[in-house]
């Protein structure tokens, strides 16, 4: 029975997650990676060399890419504080944590990008697994968590 709900909630993960990998693929690795390697290997090609002006606009486009979207990724940790917020320590902490995850994931994504001539199939399917299982792993965490007041005493 748990396997079935587990497999269902997957799915329900899956369907939501994959138009927000594939929206985020288009632009992280699409627009932003691919556009700045396209710009880079065509604007420096007559002083860099042909293969050096892409591999410079690869790895330009790729820490970019990354930067942006760790940036953009740390303001989960806004939303993992919850409605109460937290200390402004322990914030600042857990948004590096997002950016750093959230960057290195980029990187892959951008890895994968490039290596595969610049298609999206790969990273869309590696962004969009990610997401299911972490959001997957997060929920099992919560729904095991015992939630406040119980078992701190706050027990009536």
């Amino acid at each position: 029975r748990n396997e079935r709900r587990l497999a269902h909630a997957a799915a329900a993960v899956a369907a939501w997650q994959l138009p927000v990998a594939l929206a985020e693929e288009l632009y992280y690795r699409g627009l932003v990676h691919g556009g700045l390697q396209g710009f880079l290997a065509r604007g420096a090609a007559g002083a860099l060399g042909e293969e050096p002006a892409r591999w410079a606009g690869e790895l330009l486009g790729l820490a970019v890419s990354a930067l942006l979207f760790g940036a953009v990724h740390a303001q989960w940790a806004d939303e993992a504080a919850g409605p109460d917020g937290a200390r402004t320590e322990d914030l600042a902490t857990a948004r590096a944590a997002w950016f750093k995850g959230s960057a290195a994931a980029s990187v892959l994504f951008g890895a994968l990008f490039a290596a595969t001539d610049h298609t999206l199939y790969a990273p869309l399917a590696c962004h969009a697994a990610m997401n299911v299982v972490t959001i997957l792993a997060r929920t099992r965490a919560v729904a095991a968590s015992p939630g406040p007041g119980v078992g701190d005493g706050a027990e009536s």
